[in-house]
């Protein structure tokens, strides 16, 4: 295939695939969160959809279940 002898494609079909999947756990941050009934600001909203950091994305993902606030999710290292 083209893309995968071509450095250019590969490179920025890794970086498309990365921003999807920051993406999608993003907005499964947010669904849990509004399932559980808790308020998420537009502000707040935006910080976790800005978010790509696959680490930070996925630790806030495994707290959303058990953090009493949006605020206190964000705050947390």
């Amino acid at each position: 295939m083209v893309a995968r002898s071509e450095p250019t494609i590969s490179r920025l079909t890794a970086t498309a695939r990365a921003e999807g999947e920051a993406k999608g756990r993003a907005e499964s941050v947010l669904d849990l969160l509004e399932n559980r009934g808790l308020a998420v600001s537009p502000e707040q909203r935006a910080e976790i959809l800005g978010c790509s950091d696959p680490a930070r994305l996925k630790h806030w993902l495994l707290s959303a279940g058990s953090v009493a606030t949006v605020g206190e999710l964000l705050s947390r290292p």
